[in-house]
């Protein structure tokens, strides 16, 4: 965490949380985070805080994957 702000002339503070993409571990400031979520009907919840470029890639392969499974499907998808 960051905190920004001037307190000597009486300024408001600034509390800046940086997010790292669980992936690459790049910092998620500059161009924002995408989060990879499950919630279990038992209760349990995991998830990634991902990177544009991670969860890019991560939407590309589900993509793939999908269409791999389906393509000998009869009718459209």
């Amino acid at each position: 965490m960051e905190l920004e702000g001037d307190l000597a002339n009486g300024g408001a503070i600034q509390l800046k949380k940086t997010v790292l993409c669980d992936v690459c571990g790049a910092s998620t400031a500059e161009t924002g985070h995408g989060v990879l979520q499950a919630q279990w009907r038992d209760g349990e919840c995991e998830g990634l805080r991902l990177c544009k470029a991670c969860f890019g890639y991560a939407m590309a392969t589900l993509r793939r994957e999908h269409e791999a499974r389906h393509l000998f499907d009869e009718g459209e998808q």
